[in-house]
């Protein structure tokens, strides 16, 4: 019987897209650092300072985290067990809204926000990569960081502020690996290939059909505010009203083709985030 699981995916909050000329560092108020940038003081944001530390400079996104740097222990024997998706999916959820709240009730500053989370989103997307068996690493966890999770919210509901005496770099010291999965090494490859096209196209049609209501609701407002503001004739609304709807039905095509244009750099963003794993 095929596992099922379910990932919460998260919207990235800001897209960079590239441009014909190259945009120097500065222009972002980042520091250049050998060949990758610097986020430490950004924007000159105290809230910042030794930002580069937690993972590493260089190591924006945690790609450096390798099998090499784990150490797998067995404090107990971890099986897993088979739950309904409704069952993951709650708690997932869950950890979604804490992180949420983590980042939105500590930090002020709308540009770390953003740093922050786009940290966080291209590091947990790596876990694709050991899903898939592509990453070189155990599918597992760092059982030590995860023992944190009661330390998160205090009794009142808030967000703690105290430091939990670890850092991104010590990922992987005690390295958890749940034994019991289905895995087979002739067929799971294609399988679980097979499942994980099937979320990223729900995912990308997802966005896609928002997009279009958007740009429906759009259109529909600004013809009714049109044909509402045009009352010296009847042709002169017609005329307007026309005018309105073809632009649109232009504004509609636009978006659509703007949408699929960036849903596919979400997506090879996605899997460069899980890189080697797509």
């Amino acid at each position: 019987m095929f596992t099922k699981f379910a990932g919460v995916c998260f919207a990235a909050i800001t897209v960079l897209s590239s441009t014909a000329g190259a945009i120097p560092l500065s222009s972002f108020g980042l520091a250049a650092r050998g060949s990758s940038p610097s986020f430490n003081n950004y924007g000159g944001s105290s809230s910042l300072s030794n930002f580069d530390d937690f993972f590493g400079q260089g190591n924006f996104a945690n790609v450096q985290f390798t099998e090499e740097k784990i150490t797998v222990v067995q404090e107990k024997s971890i099986v897993c067990h088979s739950q309904s998706a409704r069952i993951i999916q709650q708690r997932l959820l869950i950890l979604q809204e804490i992180a949420k709240k983590v980042i939105t009730e500590q930090v002020c500053e709308v540009e770390v926000q953003t740093i922050l989370f786009e940290q966080f989103h291209a590091s947990v997307s790596s876990f694709g990569g050991d899903l898939t068996r592509k990453s070189g690493r155990d599918v597992g966890y760092d059982s030590a960081i995860a023992s944190h999770i009661g330390s998160i919210i205090d009794q009142n509901g808030n967000v703690s502020n105290n430091d939990l005496g670890f850092s991104g770099k010590d990922l992987g010291k005690a390295y958890a690996v749940a034994k019991g999965s289905n895995w087979n090494d002739n067929s799971s490859p294609s399988s679980v290939s097979t499942a994980w096209k099937a979320a990223q196209s729900a995912a990308k049609s997802g966005k896609a059909t928002k997009s279009s209501a958007s740009s429906s609701s759009a259109a529909s407002s600004s013809t009714a505010s049109a044909v509402g503001g045009s009352a010296s004739s009847s042709a002169s609304s017609s005329a307007l009203a026309a005018a309105t709807t073809s632009g649109a039905a232009q504004a509609t095509a636009s978006g659509g083709a703007a949408e699929s244009a960036s849903a596919a750099p979400s997506a090879e963003s996605t899997a460069s985030a899980v890189t080697p794993a797509y």
